[in-house]
């Protein structure tokens, strides 16, 4: 039989855990789109149980184990699903099923909190408090070296391209050309820059399910497993994405975590300017996915759960004038001014003179600044 397409199953996963830790329970499949489990003892003891049957997953479980250890030690006062030790003292358990099927798997503290998506309304402090977080997280990363972060994977932003080809997946009309727009407003504005922007290893899945509440503060990050080196400013893109979700007026809650963030962590004008494709680009990589596994298995009871959300939020977005949106993104941040944008404007008509043919006329009273182009659009 092919083990690397086996499954583990509930009866695995109970397995595993008495075998390698000495503990049973009652296991609950937790959302998401790996197989784990909320472990309740008698005693009322939790645990989550992370169960992989891939080698290459299981690399990912060692990797997520190495950096929330970094991320402990650095001391950010938060909850984080610290490995618990097999009875044999190893970080990671293992077990080979009768048919010749291996899984390893990997036992979390339960970090207490609920999800940022079910804490009710955000406040301003909160977006505040998750901008600051994201900030003094990836300063925290900026320092850790670890080979196997050097990846990709299917929800690497910066390879959000690879699932364009998913769009023919979607059936209704409209909302192809919504998700064709928003990957286009992607490779226009976002992929030019990714290469010059500065990279260290991210979390890349802060999203709303991953970050936890309790009393209004945020009180745990979970689920490291998707870590990889990117360009740094992905990981606010990225929290920025799904935070918006379900919001009347989400550029304004993005615009709080941004200017949060900025004051923790200096954004430059180029990662200002990719936040609002990079926040579309990942929102189009949410919805690729989900249309592919709606050919697989479309009653999964987890896969879809954000995918209305992401529709709804998306449809607003790719409306928006891409300038405008980074614009109110960037509002609660003091930029110095770029003194080349403010050129006078007779030094402005004479560069005209001197490069561009008077037989060309001129369309606007005042002179327009080009800056930069990208696509279809001038800056």
């Amino acid at each position: 039989m092919n083990t690397s397409a086996a499954s583990p199953s509930i009866d695995d996963a109970a397995s595993l855990l008495a075998a390698s830790y000495g503990i049973s329970g009652d296991l609950t499949r937790l959302p998401g789109e790996n197989d784990n489990y909320l472990v309740t003892t008698k005693n009322g003891e939790r645990y989550v149980l992370k169960i992989v049957a891939k080698e290459r997953t299981r690399v990912a479980l060692e990797l997520e184990h190495q950096v929330i250890e970094q991320v402990h030690a650095a001391g950010l006062g938060i909850g984080l699903p610290r490995t618990i030790v097999t009875s044999s003292g190893e970080a990671e358990s293992r077990l080979r099923r009768a048919d010749g099927a291996v899984f390893r798997g990997r036992l979390a503290e339960f970090v207490v909190g609920t999800a940022w998506t079910d804490a009710g309304a955000p406040t301003r402090e909160r977006l505040q408090e998750l901008g600051r977080l994201l900030a003094r997280l990836g300063r925290v990363l900026a320092d850790v070296r670890i080979p196997a972060a050097d990846r990709t994977h299917s929800w690497d932003l910066a390879a959000a391209a690879q699932h364009r080809g998913k769009v023919e997946l979607v059936v209704d009309p409209t909302r192809r050309r919504v998700l064709e727009r928003a990957f286009h407003l992607y490779a226009a504005c976002a992929v030019p820059r990714l290469e010059s922007l500065p990279r260290s290893l991210i979390h890349a899945d802060v999203n709303d399910e991953n970050v936890l509440v309790e009393n209004g503060k945020i009180s745990g990050l979970l689920d490291f497993s998707d870590c990889l080196v990117s360009p740094t400013v992905c990981e606010l893109a990225i929290a920025c994405a799904y935070a918006m979700l379900d919001q009347p007026q989400p550029l304004k809650i993005g615009a709080e975590i941004v200017a949060a963030y900025h004051r923790e962590r200096p954004l430059s004008l180029d990662e200002i300017d990719v936040l609002f494709p990079l926040a579309c680009g990942r929102l189009a990589v949410s919805i690729s996915v989900a249309a592919k596994r709606r050919r697989i298995a479309p009653d999964h009871p987890t896969w879809f759960a954000t995918e209305e959300k992401a529709w709804d939020l998306l449809e607003g977005l790719v409306t928006i004038d891409p300038v405008e949106a980074v614009i109110e993104l960037a509002s609660g941040i003091d930029l110095a001014p770029d003194v080349d944008r403010g050129a006078p404007i007779d030094r402005l008509l004479d560069a005209r003179d001197r490069h561009i043919s008077r037989a060309l006329s001129i369309a606007y009273r005042e002179p327009l600044k080009m800056v930069r182009g990208a696509g279809q659009y001038l800056y």
